[in-house]
């Protein structure tokens, strides 16, 4: 296996739909304005916290094909059938309970209009039905992750990603802007999806479900599963439950100030996510030891390539907002932007430790990390918000990130070697929020801050690079140079 193809096509996969949702969000803002975005952000928040019904058996799928080795597809039809008829159970199940529990938030705890509200309620019935479609993917996915089916699977995701956002956009300009038309249109995209999968997997999969249902297998990946339920259970409720408590407690409206520099954040966390979902099948495969060895490889060569993205993000979110969605919208985000912009760092390089953990079927830990940040961060967020500061929200993002990261690395055991480095690259994300904060953009101040942080963060980053990787840069500088 290639991991720094694997780790390049889950790049590529990711960045068509950021390339997309540049161009689409201020035309969705247009065209259903900021509390309808506000509460689609909600929505979809809700879509995702209620796929924990999955119960880890698309991860649970992904490892035990990964770990198989060689057998990997002798082994798919023997998991996948186990888990696909358990999930689609589990997702039925999921969609009855989210039926009422949407309806009481969206008919008596975000704040909104009588109207929006009303029509909320009449699309509930069709977020329900999305959740069995979401559980069923993710087992689908886990397959082509397990077999290292990278480029398959990216594919499949982009184009499902893209479709997400232009069928509803194309529904909200042409037709109506309604929920109860967006949101069925944003499930046929989901189906579109899950429709190519199975045409992708089937011919992996053997007879019938007959043939490869096991319950020994099922109750198997349900006890690797259980605990990345627990932690699928409790960490939206760190990582969403911040949009649930803007929009309760101040409005639908400033859901969409926060979301759209936060799902900006979350964005440039690509290169995390696209390297630890490429490492996860390597990591099955390895032991103790050299495990841990790619661990903290992985962690310092991604330490040293977001921190000058940190640094970059931080001082352009600024003025990007204003290009892009304009300056009375960009106005409301840019406090809570700038500091969004400084968690990034942290929230990208913690997707290592964590996979590393799943690899070695330890979801236990990472629940366990969930756990004991979960108290301590709603009081944060808590105390902000009743302030009404989106930024005081964003500050407590950070907080969560920073200690979410040093918990998984002291769990793999990588802390010691990487723990420094990265508190050195907080002090330089610190001073840069500090000053982008504090000066007027194009400011000669400004200006020299972000030559000043960027430089610094070069110097650091070369610092991190493990050394065969910075002879093998320094090789290709030296290269374009004489060409």
């Amino acid at each position: 296996m290639s991991l720094k193809r694997h780790t390049a096509y889950n790049i590529l996969g990711a960045m068509v739909p950021i390339a997309v949702s540049l161009l689409t969000v201020p035309a969705y803002l247009a065209a259903v304005g900021d509390a309808r975005f506000g509460i689609l952000a909600v929505t979809w928040l809700l879509l995702g916290y209620f796929g924990l019904f999955d119960l880890g058996l698309g991860m649970a799928t992904s490892h035990h094909i990964a770990a198989a080795g060689k057998d990997a597809e002798a082994q798919v039809s023997r998991w996948f059938w186990s888990a696909l008829l358990t999930n689609l159970l589990l997702g039925v199940i999921g969609g009855l309970i989210i039926w009422p529990v949407a309806s009481y938030y969206f008919g008596h705890v975000i704040v909104v209009d009588k109207a929006m509200r009303a029509e909320m309620l009449a699309a509930v019935p069709w977020l329900a039905l999305a959740v069995p479609v979401a559980t069923v993917t993710g087992v689908m996915s886990g397959v082509l992750q397990g077999l290292n089916r990278f480029g398959r699977l990216n594919l499949i995701s982009v184009t499902g990603t893209v479709l997400f956002q232009l069928l509803p956009l194309g529904a909200a300009v042409f037709w109506s802007p309604s929920l109860t038309i967006l949101l069925p249109v944003s499930l046929a995209a989901r189906a579109i999806s899950l429709i190519w999968l199975w045409k992708e997997i089937r011919p992996l999969i053997g007879t019938g479900a007959s043939a490869g249902f096991s319950r020994d297998r099922a109750k198997t990946m349900l006890r690797f599963g259980g605990w990345v339920t627990v932690s699928a259970l409790f960490a939206p409720l760190m990582i969403a439950i911040d949009r649930f408590a803007i929009g309760a407690m101040i409005s639908a409206a400033a859901v969409s100030y926060y979301a759209v520099p936060f799902n900006l954040a979350d964005r440039l966390t690509i290169l995390g996510n696209s390297l630890g979902s490429a490492l996860f099948p390597k990591l099955s495969a390895l032991g103790d030891g050299d495990l841990l060895s790619l661990a903290i490889r992985s962690e310092k060569a991604l330490m040293a390539a977001m921190l000058p993205v940190g640094v970059l993000s931080i001082f352009a979110i600024g003025p990007f907002l204003t290009l892009w969605v304009g300056p009375t919208f960009a106005a409301k985000s840019i406090p809570a932007a700038t500091v969004l912009m400084v968690g990034i760092f942290f929230d990208a390089v913690s997707r290592v430790p964590l996979y590393t953990l799943r690899s070695q079927a330890r979801p236990e830990a990472v629940a366990k990390v969930d756990l004991i940040q979960l108290l301590p961060y709603w009081a944060l967020l808590y105390a902000a918000l009743s302030r009404g500061a989106l930024a005081g929200a964003a500050w407590a993002y950070v907080g969560r990130v920073f200690f979410n990261y040093f918990l998984l690395a002291y769990e793999v055991g990588s802390l010691r070697k990487t723990g420094g480095w990265a508190l050195a690259s907080a002090l330089i994300l610190s001073g840069a929020w500090l000053i982008a904060s504090t000066q007027p953009a194009w400011h000669s101040v400004w200006i020299g801050g972000l030559v000043a942080a960027l430089c610094l963060a070069i110097s650091l980053s070369t610092l991190l690079l493990p050394s065969d990787l910075r002879r093998m840069l320094r090789d290709r500088l030296q290269v374009r140079r004489l060409a």
